[in-house]
């Protein structure tokens, strides 16, 4: 991108100020890119999400232990509701783990790129 800035200012499209302005945004943007990469190549360590799992299988099992004397028959249904919370909790930590793949729930960082394409091109006239 920096190349293209150089030939438009070249070519006379944009002034030394607009090419030290977009050239400044462009080094920023590298720097955002790299930390999505950072993101993107450091998953959940294995043994870190067993761990969670087996955790949250063992405090649900015996939740139902503890709260029966109090609740009595309403602990089925309460267990069942803070089961459901927490698992549900556990597997929208699995999906969002890695945001940046083509699901349907990733960042839709196509058009995010092309809307800045377009934006920079815009900005230098070309």
């Amino acid at each position: 991108m920096s190349d293209c800035l150089r030939e438009a200012r070249e070519r006379g499209l944009i002034s030394d100020i607009m090419l030290t302005s977009m050239d400044q945004n462009i080094q920023l943007l590298v720097d955002y890119l790299g930390g999505c990469e950072r993101i993107r190549k450091t998953p959940m360590p294995f043994a870190y999400a067993v761990h969670l799992r087996r955790a949250l299988v063992l405090y649900c099992f015996t939740l139902p232990f503890a709260m029966v004397e109090t609740f009595g028959w309403t602990t089925i249904v309460d267990v069942l509701i803070i089961a459901y919370t927490f698992f549900g909790i556990e597997e929208i930590a699995v999906e969002i783990e890695s945001p940046f793949a083509n699901d349907a729930n990733d960042l839709p960082l196509e058009d995010s790129c092309e809307t800045i394409h377009k934006n920079v091109y815009a900005q230098a006239g070309i």
